[in-house]
């Protein structure tokens, strides 16, 4: 009983804040060419109900209406756009007379796995915890603990920081439960990124270098990696900058996977910038972009707000204007942290180039997201350069 309540999907999706999706109802005229968005939210509210058909058998009816309606919708989307053909396969994996859900589950990570990539962040989070509903009440413990770890890396991305925590937590607990070292370290880990967030440098250092060492005496590469690239982080804020670079590059040497590769190539680059090496840093960054990993929104513009502070270090106005131009396209998709260090990068870059009124607009609204989301190590950074912007300007 202990083990229904403690890794039940109901505890879950509590601990990650699902709410049920919603249906927007529209006229007829209003869906002859309706958006993506509006065909997903038909799609994803219709697995929300087939999953509770087992609970409410008299919405078969309701379902039968609303697979109509979700069919109506993608048959006036675009032909072959990734997105229609992901939720085409939700549609035809629907378990609508008993099957097992397996095909169902499958479809849905895949779904998530490209909201992620598009930065659709919410959304992806919505999409994995159906795919934990549709287990039934009670998830396998291993999969339960990769759905929370998973769960509490989009709530932190989202800055919903006690909802990340309890989903690392929840990770935890199951790890513990079925003695699996990797995902209670990685729980840890999680966490530690949480204080980053928050500013708290020295306890996701203490949290960090433990973690590297545990996965080393057990030979878990992937965590290693992970920690290899959080302690890298951790030590360039701290102004370790070269020891930073160094454990960068650490993740770099032992990832084979090849987003792994990207995101450490990425952080070797930021790295590199940190310590005057901007030809380096470009190199490393532009990489990135142009590969295959660099399609994911998240990767691909970390590396162009990257590439916006080498540019205004160096005093490119051009390749600087360049970059930032692209970073614009995609701002608005940002999630919080990102959202700061773009605005950050860019305020900076301004002042550089002379532009100090329009820096300190900029600025301010670093500040102000970044107050809003909690973002304590952000808000001292900006604080302390917006003081001498103000001043020069």
């Amino acid at each position: 009983m202990m083990v229904i309540s403690l890794f039940s999907s109901t505890h879950l999706l509590a601990a990650a804040g699902f709410t049920p999706p919603a249906l927007t109802l529209v006229r007829r005229r209003a869906i002859e060419r309706p958006s993506h968005a509006e065909a997903a939210r038909a799609v994803v509210h219709l697995v929300d109900t087939v999953l509770a058909m087992d609970e409410r058998p008299e919405i078969y009816r309701d379902v039968l209406w609303q697979l109509d309606a979700a069919h109506d919708r993608l048959d006036r989307l675009p032909e072959g756009a990734p997105e229609t053909d992901h939720l085409e396969r939700m549609l035809d994996a629907l378990p609508l007379n008993g099957e097992p859900p397996a095909k169902l589950r499958l479809s849905l990570a895949a779904y998530e796995a490209f909201l992620r990539r598009e930065a659709r962040l919410a959304d992806a989070l919505q999409v994995l915890l159906l795919g934990a509903r549709a287990h039934g009440p009670v998830l396998p413990v291993a999969d339960f603990a990769a759905y929370a770890l998973h769960a509490g890396q989009l709530n932190r991305l989202l800055a919903r920081w006690t909802r990340a925590v309890a989903c690392f937590a929840a990770a935890a607990d199951a790890g513990q439960w079925i003695d699996d070292e990797a995902v209670v370290l990685r729980s840890r880990l999680g966490r530690g990124t949480i204080y980053r967030g928050q500013g708290e440098l020295t306890a996701v250092r203490a949290t960090t270098e433990l973690g590297m060492r545990e996965a080393s005496g057990l030979g878990l590469a992937g965590v290693q990696i992970s920690a290899y690239r959080e302690l890298g982080v951790v030590l360039r804020l701290q102004g370790a900058v070269a020891e930073g670079l160094q454990a960068a590059y650490y993740a770099f040497q032992l990832a084979l996977e090849s987003d792994e590769r990207m995101q450490a190539l990425r952080d070797v680059g930021l790295g590199l910038a940190t310590v005057g090496a901007a030809d380096e840093s470009r190199n490393a960054l532009v990489t990135v972009r142009a590969s295959e990993s660099g399609r994911d929104v998240l990767l691909g513009a970390s590396a162009l707000i990257g590439l916006m502070g080498v540019e205004s270090a160096v005093g490119d106005r051009v390749a600087f204007e360049r970059w930032r131009d692209e970073a614009e396209a995609i701002r608005g998709r940002l999630p919080p942290g990102m959202a700061v260090a773009h605005r950050f990068n860019l305020g900076m870059g301004l002042a550089r180039f002379g532009q100090r009124q329009q820096a300190h607009v900029v600025l301010d609204e670093a500040l102000r997201i970044a107050r809003a989301n909690r973002l304590s190590g952000w808000c001292r950074e900006i604080e302390d350069r917006m003081e001498p912007v103000a001043m020069a300007g």
